[in-house]
């Protein structure tokens, strides 16, 4: 090869490699519109290697954290709403009608959400007059939606009582999303449906059974997350036989697509309620003191296969359960009625105001923080 040709060869390398590095700075709206001008940037925008680099880069500068606020307003005649946060300024980018993001024209009650991995969250709507439901995966930065189909096993049921939970995989050669559904026994029209899990696979868009599920009649107690309890592809859910005992932890390894159980740490006070996160990378379990008010926090990790309380948060003077952790676990935000959203450190001290108000009650109003992503939903 000749001087010339090596130097044209050189030169388009690094045109492409400067194109890249380019598009790597641009925001969400700005790189979503350049998909529109070329189509080999199309190709590398959507590409598994361009999203993880475009994640990596976002994380590192600490930019694109945002906030979603779920709102259920407590008359019951208005549909749930989310509103989409900066948490580095606390202005609000976005409000969203949920009902807008599922199928038909049918009112949304409720909405559960089992996490969010990777800038996409699983979650379910509840309408009224219906007890069956849609499952959708969303991202909120894209605006794509996926609905999931129902299992083949749930064509018996006239109501939906099993536990969700999802998992996000990534690599640079490709991305994808996992849902495990786990059914309880249930009696429907004279007919026992034994116990079963299904694995549903985004990249094939189908059901595949679990073989040796976790055998249970019935979860008398168990609670909806309000973190993330998705630590290293293992999925979590809290589950208990009443309000005073120790709770037993349900896990599930999306690797291998096998159960096991996990005792939680003991509870000395009965008006608490009980979560599962991710902090620093480590498995944490969240115990939330509501009596006496005001409100505080105790904070267990997993370390070598045994609990560790690392932290005692509060008394915070919040009266609104909407807590979630962000900066990697070193800050909680929540709220008191009719005050801002804020931020606190693990000494209860409020560090920064959101510029939302918490005009409802309990349950009625939670967030969860999650950072910007371009994950393709579709191929």
């Amino acid at each position: 090869m000749d001087r010339c040709a090596a130097a044209r060869m050189n030169n388009k390398s690094l045109g492409s490699d400067l194109e890249i590095e380019i598009l790597l700075h641009l925001p969400v709206k700005s790189l979503m519109r350049f998909k529109c001008v070329e189509k080999s940037w199309n190709i590398l925008i959507k590409s598994p290697s361009f999203v993880n680099r475009w994640r990596r880069h976002n994380s590192k500068y600490d930019k694109g954290h945002s906030l979603m606020i779920y709102h259920r307003p407590i008359d019951g005649f208005k549909p749930p709403y989310i509103t989409l946060l900066s948490c580095d300024g606390g202005e609000e980018l976005e409000h969203i009608y949920f009902c807008s993001l599922f199928p038909g024209d049918q009112f949304v009650d409720r909405i559960e959400t089992y996490g969010n991995c990777n800038g996409v969250f699983f979650l379910k709507a509840f309408y009224r007059n219906s007890t069956l439901g849609h499952l959708i995966l969303w991202n909120p930065t894209t605006k794509q939606v996926h609905l999931i189909p129902p299992a083949p096993s749930f064509c018996h049921s006239k109501y939906d009582d099993s536990l969700y939970g999802f998992c996000a995989f990534n690599d640079d050669c490709s991305i994808n999303f996992k849902v495990v559904r786990l059914q309880q026994c249930a009696h429907v029209e004279k007919m026992i449906i034994p116990s079963g899990a299904e694995v549903y696979d985004l990249s094939t868009k189908s059901w595949t059974p679990v073989h040796h599920p976790p055998s249970f009649n019935r979860i008398p107690v168990r609670y909806n997350p309000s973190y993330t309890p998705v630590v290293n592809c293992v999925y979590h859910w809290i589950v208990t036989v009443d309000l005073y005992t120790t709770s037993n932890i349900i896990c599930f390894d999306f690797h291998n697509n096998q159960f096991h159980q996990l005792k939680a740490p003991c509870r000395h006070v009965q008006h608490s309620s009980e979560n599962i996160a991710e902090i620093k990378g480590s498995l944490a379990y969240i115990l939330e003191y509501h009596h006496p008010s005001p409100t505080q926090l105790e904070i267990w990790i997993m370390d070598q296969n045994r609990w560790t309380k690392i932290y005692n948060i509060g008394p915070v003077p919040w009266t609104c359960c909407i807590s979630d952790f962000w900066k990697d676990g070193d800050q909680v935000f929540g709220g008191k009625v009719g005050k801002l959203l804020a931020s606190y450190d693990d000494q209860g001290n409020s560090l920064s105001d959101f510029q939302i108000y918490v005009l409802n009650y309990y349950r009625c109003l939670w967030g969860s923080e999650y950072l910007q992503s371009i994950t393709p939903l579709s191929t």
